[in-house]
């Protein structure tokens, strides 16, 4: 790697890269054994950029795959203000390898800081601020090129988006300032196309976890964002869930206000994400709960035009199929009972299914403790119906058109009355 021909070392940079890309840290270790890491860094230095390019990953790659013992050596030669310099190239690729390289330094440090070893501070933090590494990507984000990366989501190259992608998020990830910057420049919409295509699971991934990187408190296009986050948190894909999740935290305490807008056109967005959010999975709930959501979905439930009564319906609904006892004992406190056995009077077969599932659900909950001993030998939220008169609601049912309503109905009033 020290001859003058870039026509040597490009091959021989190619074979290095694939040594060190499998993530394995025999491999790692032979190279540095080999003395081949001080080449590399002189090669990030003072090489072309198709060959800094080259060695930036062979670099990168190796921090993926090292110990921790092993980037303190790659740190030690001197790969970090290089890298840095790099991110001034305007080159999506580049741009994201060597900050996966500083990403993966930087997490060394994390750990030792966390150990106690360093004091309490990043040391590669620190060098990298001396090495203006936060500053170059600053500056860079303000040089114009954020919109050539907008532009490039659109690129009919999934490697060319892919890449994009990943240089967004990692601006963004900079500061709320750098984000602000790069949704001033449109990212957005087109990474909500992209996660609504049929892409791979690379693709996929590193899109969500772009968003979760836009979708930092305070961000307000959450309404956009609403249909795909709806989607994203029931990914079969462990990696794609978490993130998914994030996005979901920076998401939730701006659906209440969504919730309390005048306007039903901006409800039924947000209605029809906490219905998904809530479906079948108690930290799901708990997130909805936590964030003060129940309280706005109750009053819907009870003031609101029918069509939203509806979907608030089906999401407390939803919340007492999957929720814990506990949980389900919350939303009873929140007042959800009466708006849900009034519902049970509209001639709308899907609602009242709905009401009926919502309701058994919240009974089985006392009726357990009723069989416990807990309650003295009652259903509390049984009685509580009763002195409501939600139960003539229910007996009126006998008299349903649909069958399955009728036999619920009279399922329900002989189980718990």
């Amino acid at each position: 790697m020290s001859h003058p021909s870039p026509l040597v070392i490009t091959p021989a940079l190619y074979t290095v890269r694939n040594i060190v890309v499998t993530g394995d840290n025999v491999q790692t270790q032979a190279i540095i054994e080999a003395n081949i890491i001080a080449p590399l860094v002189d090669l990030l230095q003072n090489a072309e950029f198709d060959i800094k390019e080259q060695a930036a990953k062979a670099i990168s790659n190796a921090t993926s795959g090292g110990t921790h013992d092993q980037i303190r050596f790659l740190v030690s030669q001197g790969c970090i203000k290089q890298l840095c310099d790099l991110l001034f190239y305007f080159d999506p690729e580049v741009f994201t390898v060597c900050l996966q390289g500083l990403e993966n330094i930087l997490k060394v440090r994390k750990a030792d800081k966390n150990m106690g070893i360093t004091g309490g501070v990043n040391l590669y933090a620190q060098m990298i601020n001396f090495a203006e590494g936060r500053e170059n990507i600053k500056h860079l984000s303000q040089a114009g090129v954020v919109p050539r990366f907008v532009e490039l989501l659109g690129s009919p190259s999934d490697y060319v988006r892919e890449q994009a992608v990943l240089a967004l998020g990692n601006i963004a990830a900079v500061s709320l300032r750098c984000r602000d910057l790069v949704l001033g420049h449109g990212a957005l919409l087109p990474l909500l196309a992209l996660l609504n295509e049929l892409v791979s699971r690379s693709m996929l991934r590193n899109a969500t976890w772009t968003l979760s990187r836009f979708c930092k408190p305070p961000f307000d296009q959450v309404k956009l964002v609403l249909p795909t986050l709806a989607r994203l948190i029931h990914s079969k894909d462990e990696v794609i869930l978490a993130k998914a999740s994030v996005i979901e935290s920076g998401v939730l305490g701006r659906l209440v206000e969504l919730l309390m807008h005048p306007s039903p056109s901006v409800i039924s967005p947000a209605l029809y994400t906490v219905k998904r959010i809530v479906i079948g999975d108690d930290v799901q709930i708990q997130a909805t709960i936590e964030a003060n959501i129940i309280s706005p979905l109750v009053h819907l439930l009870q003031n609101a035009e029918f069509d939203i009564k509806k979907q608030a319906a089906q999401a407390i609904s939803n919340a007492t199929s999957g929720g814990t006892h506990d949980q389900i004992r919350f939303l009873v406190s929140q007042g959800c009972i009466k708006p849900l056995y009034d519902l049970l009077c509209y001639f709308d077969l899907e609602v009242v299914t709905i009401c009926f599932q919502g309701l058994e659900n919240i009974l089985k909950v006392e009726e357990a403790d009723k069989n416990m001993g807990i309650t003295g030998g009652v259903n509390l939220y049984a009685q509580m119906i009763d002195a409501a008169e939600g139960r003539e609601k229910i007996e009126y049912l006998h008299y349903h058109d649909n069958t399955e309503i009728y036999k619920k109905a009279v399922e329900v009033l002989e189980t718990y009355w």
